[in-house]
């Protein structure tokens, strides 16, 4: 019996099966596969404050105790998650104390880190095969003070507000490859696996939604070229780091997708943003990113709310764009913001929108009512993937072309 066909065996016969009867996944130009040559598809969410939720600080939705029913809230999520048949996960591996909110920060200072929380991180992983779920890990934010890249540039270029220092600066750049250096190397303290060597896990984001601009822009204003240069460079420094260190997993930038000004697409951008710095097709060409991924926000780019001609041709370009690059493509974020549990927005706004998402081009995917709602659904975020060819056991329906990911 074939070496595939034991692990499959195994996991049938045990859920909980674990690291060694799991696969790691590759990309090619058609899509993901197993280390089987099985087409890989999924479904999936986004958490923010997985390591809280998982360390026992208050994390993502603040679950009652009623509904938590003697669950902790890591496994009320991923049981919740299982139930609408969601097995791909994308989650910060940074804390966010931004606000007020307790946890504090995963890494304290230069080297130095919370080991309760990292503890956490090693139980969220430990969980994974457990649920069926492979993670794709977020390895630093952009817009967070906490772990994130105005942490760095107070550590190592004295406070200053210049996003383009952390991407050029070999003081910051050094700080951010010690970080990835030990997150990968990781042996998690309850399955003994350093994090490199878990094929639970999918693979690495380098940066959630890198920007030289911050904020909104007129529609003309334009990121300083030294910038763009200088994240492109960042970019493909750190693709190259985690490759040196880890060639198990995927790796992808972690950016919302916007297009070079100049480029061919650049009429597909949002106005508002569209000079923020990122160049969508040259982000994505290093050798090392395996993977083009893309976020979709209508009403957090735009006011008023982008309509949906406008997330069609974003996703139809974005593909247009992977498939010349010979990468697959991952919409990794999307969503309407909807605060604070808005019943009436969600049903006239962001609803129709998550439909209209799941029809572009070829597919058509029935997503179960229960991961529009609940605190798995707080983020009020969904992820889709294209060119998969069949669905992964317990999916849901897929039309040849496309796998989706429905997201909290």
């Amino acid at each position: 019996m074939s070496v595939c066909k034991v692990a499959a065996v195994l996991f049938l016969a045990a859920l909980v099966a674990g690291p060694a009867h799991a696969q790691f996944i590759t990309a090619n130009s058609k899509g993901f596969t197993d280390s089987c040559g099985n087409d890989y598809t999924f479904a999936g969410f986004d958490v923010w404050r997985l390591l809280e939720a998982a360390a026992g600080i208050n994390g993502p939705g603040n679950p009652s105790s009623s509904e938590l029913n003697g669950l902790d809230t890591l496994d009320y999520l991923f049981t919740k998650a299982s139930a609408a048949n969601l097995t791909w996960l994308r989650f910060f591996g940074v804390a966010d104390d931004d606000g007020g909110l307790p946890g504090g920060p995963l890494q304290t200072a230069p080297g130095q880190y919370n080991e309760q929380l990292f503890v956490g991180f090693d139980k969220i992983i430990a969980a994974l095969p457990k649920y069926n779920i492979k993670a794709s890990i977020v390895l630093i934010d952009f817009w967070k003070q906490t772990d994130g890249v105005q942490q760095y540039l107070a550590w190592c270029a004295g406070n200053t507000s210049d996003v383009s220092v952390f991407y050029s600066s070999s003081a910051c750049n050094q700080l951010y490859f010690n970080h990835v250096t030990t997150v990968l190397n990781r042996v998690n303290t309850i399955t003994g696996v350093a994090y490199k060597n878990d094929p639970n896990i999918f693979g690495w984001e380098i940066i959630n939604e890198p920007r030289c601009i911050a904020g909104a822009t007129s529609g003309t204003e334009q990121a300083p070229a030294s910038c763009v240069q200088a994240l492109q460079t960042f970019i493909d420094k750190a693709a190259a780091h985690i490759k040196s260190i880890d060639k198990n997993h995927l790796v992808t930038v972690g950016e919302e997708g916007f297009f070079d000004t100049s480029g061919q697409y650049e009429s597909a951008n949002p106005r508002a943003v569209q000079g923020s710095g990122q160049s969508f097709e040259n982000n994505h060409k290093s050798a090392n990113i395996d993977y083009a991924s893309m976020h979709l926000w209508p009403d957090n780019w735009n006011n008023p709310i982008l309509p949906m001609s406008f997330d069609d041709a974003w996703i139809s370009d974005h593909e247009a764009a992977s498939t010349a690059l010979g990468k697959p493509l991952v919409l990794s974020e999307f969503g309407i913001q909807c605060l604070n549990g808005n019943s009436s927005c969600q049903t006239s706004t962001r609803n129709p929108y998550f439909s209209d998402i799941y029809q572009v081009e070829t597919y058509d995917i029935q997503v179960p009512s229960s991961t529009f709602t609940g605190p798995i659904t707080a983020a009020g975020q969904f992820v889709a993937t294209k060119n998969q060819l069949c669905p992964a056991p317990n999916a849901p329906s897929l039309a040849p072309g496309a796998a989706v990911q429905a997201a909290g």
